[in-house]
């Protein structure tokens, strides 16, 4: 299990590491990668001395900005899980649009930690403040848990299994579930937070 990151950490200019595509999406919903080149000229580095991945420039402010959400939020993680899932690409939809957006929240997700309607979920500023919101949300949820209910893994670690595979999954497996889709999700993620050098 990975520590967590400082949620102070800065975002700083890299060199660019081949772009991973959709992987996965929150809410148990596979998004279909149908994209139209969009624009992408500012890479960042996601640590001090590590090069990082291509963050689209309309994502550079916001990610500053809501990377100060709280404590167990950094610019660094939420740009690691929208490269992760949707490699920021604002259109990004499931079948039939259940999950939509950079930050590929459900309806559902976007009523509880979203601003506006959830046609807002395409918005690089609106959804990466959802998803600091729901990540911060998460992570109070599985800091209860460990304390609680002695759950397994890191608080990232498990407010990221609850965004993948629901808050009963992890509940069934008292922390990070032992499954493929979780696993395989948690080490893309954590891969692009801490790329080999």
């Amino acid at each position: 299990m990975t520590a967590m990151i400082s949620p102070r950490s800065s975002l700083a200019v890299g060199v660019l590491v081949a772009a991973v595509a959709l992987s996965s999406c929150s809410e148990q919903d596979t998004a279909t990668d149908t994209r139209a080149a969009e624009p992408t000229v500012t890479t960042v580095t996601v640590a001090p001395g590590e090069t990082g991945f291509v963050v689209p420039t309309m994502f550079t402010t916001p990610l500053k900005q809501a990377g100060d959400t709280c404590e167990s939020v950094s610019p660094d993680l939420l740009a690691a899980v929208m490269h992760t899932d949707t490699n920021f690409y604002t259109q990004a939809s499931s079948a039939g649009g259940a999950v939509l957006g950079p930050a590929a929240f459900t309806t559902a997700a976007w009523e509880q930690f979203g601003d506006g309607p959830a046609t807002q979920r395409t918005n690089p500023k609106a959804a990466t403040t959802a998803l600091a919101a729901q990540l911060c949300d998460y992570a109070a949820t599985a800091e209860t848990g460990r304390a609680d209910h002695d759950w397994t893994g890191s608080t990232q670690d498990i407010a990221l299994s609850i965004r993948n595979a629901g808050l009963a999954a992890v509940e069934a497996a008292h922390g990070v579930p032992d499954t493929p889709e979780v696993i395989d999700h948690l080490d893309a993620i954590n891969t692009a937070l801490h790329p080999a050098t």
